[in-house]
């Protein structure tokens, strides 16, 4: 049975250039920047988003190679969009059909000196508080009723779906020991 992860974090966290990680070793992506949960009662599906990434031109250069001929995502920034099953690079894919979430990565900020790539398992009562603080829009202002109903959702997914933090360096050349990591934290 296919399943998938979902990996969470603050701006700049480096969610999607693990991702691209993920991609580049023959991984196909579900979603980039939000990953939209369907409740099964006893699991959540993540439903496919649109078959693209949003990479800094850092990452761009260390997994990819060249940004030139990606689009830019605005033009004033050095994002740019790298189109899945449509670039040079055949083995990056996009999954196009929902997948039971296996498992929650948060990462946190980068650790400035060396450090080897870990996972320490969150409590489902921190993983909530974790789902809340990256829940989208976080700025949204719920009723009261919808407030509650969506604080129990995250309550169950964070009992149900296991979550982990990912502690790691700030080095890009990592990236595949960081994938080696969380893919073996994933058989368990």
């Amino acid at each position: 049975t296919q399943r998938c992860i979902a990996i969470i974090g603050a701006k700049g966290a480096c969610k999607s250039t693990t991702a691209a990680a993920f991609a580049k070793q023959g991984y196909p992506i579900l979603a980039d920047d939000i990953a939209v949960l369907t409740d099964c009662g006893d699991s959540f599906l993540v439903q496919p988003g649109y078959p693209r990434l949003r990479l800094w031109k850092s990452a761009v250069n260390q997994l990819y190679g060249d940004e030139k001929g990606l689009p830019r995502v605005f033009s004033q920034t050095d994002k740019h969009f790298l189109e899945l099953n449509q670039n040079k690079v055949s083995a990056w894919g996009f999954h196009n059909q929902p997948l039971s979430l296996a498992a929650i990565y948060v990462l946190g900020e980068r650790q400035q000196s060396a450090c080897v790539p870990s996972i320490e398992a969150i409590i489902p009562q921190m993983g909530v508080m974790e789902l809340i603080t990256h829940r989208y829009p976080q700025s949204l202002q719920l009723e009261r009723d919808m407030l509650l109903r969506e604080l129990a959702i995250l309550g169950r997914l964070a009992k149900i779906v296991p979550m982990r933090h990912l502690h790691r360096g700030d080095n890009l050349a990592e990236l595949e020991k960081i994938c080696d990591v969380i893919l073996e934290d994933v058989g368990r």
